[in-house]
């Protein structure tokens, strides 16, 4: 089960460069939480060929979720 956490902008306790999944309420995206200069704390894409330099499409986040696979917590 995924355990999705509101989303607040202003919230420093998000892990920055690590990989999350991202809501709107309406579509999943796979994101980086990262500082910008321009635009402060956003999420960037993941991706492997470009890694996490294009910001997120998506307008509004409302919720996010570490990604925790089956057994990763044992490793």
């Amino acid at each position: 089960m995924i355990e999705w956490r509101k989303y607040q902008k202003n919230d420093r306790s998000i892990q920055s460069h690590v990989p999350h999944l991202i809501t709107n309420g309406i579509g999943v995206v796979m994101a980086f939480h990262a500082s910008n200069p321009k635009h402060g704390y956003t999420w960037y894409k993941c991706t492997s060929d470009t890694g996490y330099d294009q910001l997120v499409d998506m307008p509004v986040v409302t919720h996010y979720a570490v990604i925790n696979l089956p057994g990763e917590e044992e490793a």
